[in-house]
């Protein structure tokens, strides 16, 4: 889900307020189903679902190259970071697995849906890649040989991926033998979700066969028969791209859980009041912490990219009111509640409402600009 700014709420506010038009235009987008907080068919649940179902098929691939894995210990094929090149704000992959030894790479992307420009947009992540490899191989500590680039989808979509592969490979004249193209993973989700590499499906722009394979015989034969990976091995994961909310809930969830802790372990009493505002407090520094492990949201540059996050974190539950500021760096969480998940529970509401509310006057704000684009001062 893309981060809420709010560079413009000032603006929209100072005009709202004096200009009926832009109430208007707020009024009339309030009323559209898919900015309703009270319906299901919005773009907060479907955005959420849509990033919880990426996340989930990251996590497999992930999973599936993590210690105590075949590939990792057998193969030597581990995951080393998560969004490669998204502290340049650039086009990234959602995976990179490397097998050191050989200084062999694998970019994953994963896509739960399929929309008209992936594989063109993916292509366009390869050039980065291509680019930028120096820059990647400092950051990883090893140089990068041999590169594979692969797709990963659901096996529902792969048919419908593979049709579009081929249509962008014919425009742009791409050549298998010697340009870099994208291989297939396939997701079953079953009891025990199966990750497998697809190399019988027909791509009429793949000269050879195995042109769908990895340039590594043992891993596509590994990967060809499918990776098994039961509910526990699957690990859920944070990633930098998550959705906030998620990150948020997370967070939330952990600072809380320690807190209890805490205070179960004090020896001398403390009244009920004293305790729930003890467990809700969080200070600046635990938020930092945590999104700045790389334990917790992988990446490379864990101290810069955690940094934007849990900058994100706190400005936007201090603008939705889940947090308030107690003291120059702590924080309580303003949601009624004396359980977690009674916590969540209200985390949820007003995170959805407050989201909903900005979506809609960001809507009504950008309108308003295209009807005046040479307003004073904006």
């Amino acid at each position: 889900m893309i981060s809420i700014g709010y560079s413009w709420i000032d603006d929209y506010k100072t005009l709202s307020s004096k200009d009926t038009e832009l109430k208007e235009l707020y009024k009339e987008y309030s009323k559209k189903t898919i900015y309703n907080p009270e319906s299901t068919d919005n773009v907060f649940s479907t955005q959420l679902e849509t990033d919880d179902s990426h996340d989930r098929l990251l996590d497999i691939c992930v999973s599936a190259f993590t210690p105590g894995s075949y590939c990792c210990d057998n193969l030597g094929y581990c995951f080393i970071t998560s969004e490669p090149l998204k502290e340049l704000g650039v086009k990234n992959f959602d995976a990179l697995i490397l097998k050191q030894s050989t200084k062999y790479a694998i970019f994953v992307e994963c896509k739960s849906s399929i929309s008209s420009g992936e594989v063109t947009d993916g292509y366009k992540q390869i050039q980065e890649i291509i680019s930028k490899k120096p820059y990647l191989e400092q950051q990883i500590g090893n140089e990068i040989n041999t590169i594979d680039f692969v797709f990963c989808v659901r096996a529902t979509k792969v048919q419908q991926l593979a049709k579009q592969i081929e249509m962008v490979e014919k425009s742009k004249k791409i050549d298998s033998d010697k340009d870099p193209v994208f291989l297939l993973w396939q997701v079953e989700m079953f009891t025990e979700q199966t990750l497998q590499l697809v190399s019988k499906i027909n791509i009429s722009t793949r000269k050879k066969e195995y042109h769908l394979q990895h340039k590594d015989n043992e891993l596509t034969k590994v990967l060809g028969k499918g990776m098994q990976i039961p509910e526990l091995e699957y690990i859920p994961r944070l990633y930098p791209s998550s959705n906030p909310y998620t990150q948020g809930r997370t967070v939330i969830s952990k600072l809380f859980n320690e807190n209890d802790i805490n205070v179960r372990l004090r020896k001398h009493n403390i009244d009920d009041k004293k305790q729930e505002e003890i467990k809700k407090t969080i200070t600046e520094k635990r938020v930092y912490d945590f999104f700045q492990s790389k334990n917790n949201i992988t990446h490379y540059d864990s101290v810069n990219v955690g940094k934007n996050l849990a900058d994100h974190f706190i400005g936007e539950s201090l603008n939705f009111g889940i947090l308030k500021q107690v003291t120059s760096d702590s924080y309580l969480i303003d949601l009624e509640g004396k359980k977690l998940d009674t916590i969540l529970n209200n985390y949820k509401k007003k995170y959805k409402e407050n989201f909903l509310e900005n979506q809609t006057k960001k809507k009504a704000y950008d309108e308003y600009l295209k009807m005046h684009p040479k307003l004073p001062g904006l």
